[in-house]
């Protein structure tokens, strides 16, 4: 027989059930929403700054031409599509 310090073994079952089907969901819940709300806002702040990368490869574009021009294009377009995939 276990040991359950003079406490009757349906109370300890009792909590033992509480905690799984309780606790343990609304930690779950908060833990979700948590993540979900960081993904959210990484998400935000990551098109920010691709709008900001998109504002300055135009207006460089626009002040250099030729093959300065392309390659400058080609590394920030690069680079900006890492923050494509942030927050998904």
């Amino acid at each position: 027989m276990v040991d359950y310090h003079g406490y009757p073994p349906e109370l300890v079952e009792q909590q033992k059930s509480f905690l799984t089907e309780v606790y343990t969901a609304g930690i779950q819940s908060i833990y979700i929403s948590a993540i979900k709300n960081y993904k959210d806002r990484a998400k935000q702040y990551a098109e920010e700054v691709k709008k900001k990368i998109d504002s300055d490869r135009d207006a460089m574009d626009s002040a250099i031409q030729g093959e300065s021009s392309q390659a400058i294009r080609e590394c920030i377009n690069t680079y900006a599509q890492k923050y494509d995939s942030i927050g998904k």
